[in-house]
């Protein structure tokens, strides 16, 4: 009897395990035959305690608060660093920055070695499409790898912010990626940026005018925005078949700690971020779960969820086992090296488990999570067992990390602006201070300094240069080592031209970072100010010798944005020392790095021009006239280049057509008729001086030229000597009869209408005044003709004596 009742229970068990064997065959299987599309929504800037389903009850949130009641919500989930670009490839990823390589916006591009989701997605035969909404997640920045589609397209600025201001509203992001959606074939991967609740605040009606907070009016209008999209999910029928995850990358201080946007500090305000998983029949809904996590636990949890395996190369951990026990997080890491990149502070690491925070800092801090969420009270000099725990396990924790090297990555000038109107200045970083890492500032004590410095850039962005650099001096007395204030500074005695002043400055940045060939750009702008043209040389001629730095801008397809200054200035400088053959040379190599510069390209067929360099003179000239074929004043300096070469019918079409385009551009006209009369063409260039002189009688020159020649042309039946009177009359009256060759003209005027005797006597006074101005040679001319007045003979001119007017 006792046999048959074990047999019986062992009969039991056996069936029990067939049938838990079979159901998760069943299920298997069913995974395998039903792939499931994911759909990532990324919140930039969003705080989890700004949401309606975080407990905050001013929230309009209802589209993602319903999307936690039907999913699993993670209660304490954290950022590894409080900045877009790093922080979303550790969500691509699953590898904390120093294992991917990314601390910070723009200082580089994902490299080759982490795998991205997309890739794997990609791999499985998933479509797969991501849409940014912001200029910091540029495809150039490596987070497209393994996209088919990656929509990086930035809108128009928007209203009262700057040109570089570029970013996608919530709805222009909905309607591209359903548009997408719409047309793409399943199963698909598509990854959904938000952009909305970063600054600046300015969220449309009508949530603008619902919510008294700014910042909570842009994250309503994004819940809107995400609704539309889920919508267009069900109206497709993708909904119940597409896992939807939504994680924020990081929050925004709201000037808690005295930091008022994120990035600074690593503070529960900028680093505890919002995290949803969904897919209804397959993950529980209405679970909450409250265990530490972080963002580099969401690749692993998504690929848990189609079962697939977890590649050796993505990191983190599923967050549907965080019960077991080998899956338990010893902490989540976190770091801001933003501040040290930009102004040379301390760089900071957290360590965040369950119950405590550690901040390492210069000086440390440790934070109760439970009984102190704000972190407003420093227990790390009462808990001093616990802190060195903590300060041991992170460095444990970094110690084991493979460091990751980010691909140089070069943006030109106005990528960096617009980073930096998004209030990003990692694109642009300053070296460090040289001090020991102990001896670099506290960031959370220099909160005054960063803010101060911020307040400048917005006045500098607002062109109120001199507001700015009155806000900075005095932060520069307060911190006199910062590289960061001195170069901001630096920026506004520049557009103020201001760089004697701005001298002193650049001096002192030069002593602590001596290769930022900005800035020596800079000074030596400043010693030409000051006349010291030698030095300037030598300065730009240093800079050249430097090699290019990652972080100095670039234009596409050129070197160095600041390589190009430098060669600008030396030609510049050359020039000013009067080394003009030197200073072509520079302004040649310049050009072939910036062809658009046009007053440095006018500036180069002049001096070519100057030196008889004409087939290099009219190369450039040309190019002008490609640029803008319809300036008359181009032609007219096309035909002087020709004219002086001696190709003259090319010189008589540039002439004719600056002539035909604008009547009013006197040079032209004057030369067209000088070399129509060497030509022998009598007739057409007292024509053509004719038409000037109607145009531009004020042109004394051309009344000149157009007397002179009525007055002694060869030719007889374009002879006038009472026009040739009349106009040379006029001209001595207008100079008071002090212009030699103005007399010269009234001499021969006379002569020809047969007044010798009035001939003679303004020829002597032409010759006595030409001796008086020391030009000796245009009294022996006017004395040959006196010679002939003298005879009763009138003049006849040559070619000659028309072409050395």
């Amino acid at each position: 009897m006792h046999n048959r009742r074990w047999a019986s229970v062992l009969v039991i068990m056996l069936l029990g395990a067939l049938a838990v064997m079979a159901w998760v065959l069943w299920r298997n299987n069913q995974r395998a035959e039903k792939r499931f599309n994911v759909l990532l929504i990324t919140l930039d800037t969003t705080r989890a305690d700004r949401l309606g389903c975080y407990g905050y009850d001013q929230a309009e949130t209802p589209t993602l608060d319903e999307l936690a009641a039907r999913g699993v919500r993670y209660e304490n989930v954290y950022a590894p660093v409080p900045l877009t670009l790093p922080s979303h490839a550790t969500i691509l990823t699953g590898l904390d920055p120093p294992e991917h390589g990314l601390h910070d916006n723009a200082r580089g591009s994902l490299g080759p070695g982490p795998a991205v989701l997309a890739e794997i997605f990609r791999d499985r035969g998933y479509r797969t499409a991501a849409f940014p909404a912001a200029f910091v997640l540029d495809k150039q920045f490596g987070l497209d790898r393994g996209f088919e589609v990656y929509d990086d397209r930035m809108g128009p600025p928007t209203a009262g912010t700057n040109a570089f201001h570029q970013q996608n509203p919530g709805n222009i992001v909905t309607d591209r990626a359903a548009a997408w959606l719409g047309r793409t074939g399943q199963p698909f991967f598509a990854w959904v940026h938000f952009y909305d609740p970063h600054l600046p605040y300015d969220a449309p009606e009508p949530y603008r005018s619902r919510h008294g907070d700014s910042y909570d009016a842009e994250i309503a209008f994004m819940d809107a925005q995400i609704k539309r999209l889920l919508d267009f999910l069900d109206s497709a029928g993708l909904r119940e078949n597409t896992l939807i995850l939504v994680a924020g990358d990081h929050g925004e201080s709201l000037g808690e700690h005295r930091e008022r946007e994120h990035g600074a500090l690593i503070y529960n305000s900028t680093m505890r971020v919002p995290l949803i998983f969904s897919l209804p029949g397959q993950l529980p809904e209405g679970k909450v779960q409250s265990a530490v996590a972080g963002l580099i636990d969401v690749a692993a949890t998504i690929l848990d969820v189609l079962d697939w395996p977890q590649p050796e190369n993505i990191g983190g951990r599923s967050l549907l086992r965080t019960g077991a026990a080998d899956q338990a997080a010893p902490g989540i890491y976190g770091e801001s090296e933003w501040l040290m990149n930009s102004y040379g502070w301390a760089p900071l690491y957290s360590i965040t488990t369950d119950r405590w925070k550690y901040i390492e800092a210069p000086e440390p801090e440790l934070y109760d999570c439970q009984a102190d969420p704000g972190e407003l009270k420093n227990l790390a000099s009462v808990e001093g067992v616990i802190v060195d725990e903590m300060r041991s396990c992170l460095q444990t924790m970094r110690a084991a990390m493979k460091t990751g090297v980010p691909a140089a990555v070069a943006l030109d000038a106005e990528e960096l602006a617009r980073l930096r109107s998004l209030g990003y200045v990692g694109g642009a970083p300053v070296p460090a201070p040289q001090a020991e890492p102990g001896q670099r500032q506290d960031p959370k004590k220099m909160m005054h300094i960063f803010n101060g410095c911020r307040d400048a850039e917005e006045l500098q962005a607002a062109s109120m240069h001199r507001e700015a650099i009155e806000r900075l001096l005095p932060l520069i007395q307060q911190n006199p080592q910062s590289l960061k204030l001195r170069k901001t500074i630096i920026i506004s005695y520049v557009e103020l031209d201001e760089l004697i002043t701005a001298k002193p400055h650049a001096e002192e940045y030069l002593r602590q970072d001596p290769y930022n060939r900005n800035i020596i750009g800079c000074l030596a702008g400043a010693f030409v100010k000051l006349g010291k043209w030698d030095r300037a040389a030598a300065l730009y001629r240093d800079g050249l010798l430097l090699p290019a730095r990652p972080d100095e801008p670039v234009k596409p397809g050129t070197q160095s944005v600041a390589t190009a200054i430098l060669q600008r200035g030396l030609g510049q400088v050359l020039e000013l020392q009067n080394k003009l053959p030197e200073a072509v040379v520079q302004y040649e190599i310049y050009l072939k790095q910036v062809s658009d510069d046009k007053p440095i390209r006018r500036e180069l067929t002049r001096i070519c021009f100057l030196l008889g360099k004409y087939e290099t003179a009219k190369k450039h000239q040309l190019v002008a006239l490609q640029d803008n074929p319809l300036n008359p004043k181009l032609h007219e300096q096309m035909g002087q280049i020709l004219q002086a070469a001696g190709d003259h019918n090319s010189a008589i079409y540039h002439y004719q057509k600056a002539v035909e385009l604008n009547p009013l551009v006197g040079g032209a006209s004057r030369d067209l008729g000088i070399i129509l009369w060497e030509k022998k063409e009598y007739g057409k260039a007292i024509e053509v001086w004719r038409n000037g002189h109607e145009h531009l009688p004020e042109a004394l020159t051309m009344t000149y030229f157009l007397a002179f020649s009525l007055a002694t042309c060869p030719d007889p039946k374009y002879r006038n000597g009472t026009d040739a009177l009349k106009l040379a009359t006029t001209l001595c009256e207008q100079t008071q009869h002090a212009n030699p060759q103005f007399l010269d003209a009234l001499a021969a005027a006379h002569a020809e209408t047969g007044n010798f005797n009035r001939a003679v006597g303004i020829a002597r006074q032409a010759a006595q005044v030409a001796r008086r101005s020391s030009d000796e040679g245009l009294a022996r001319e006017i004395e040959m003709r006196l010679r002939l007045y003298e005879a009763d003979k009138p003049f006849r001119t040559t070619t000659t004596v028309i072409q050395n007017r």
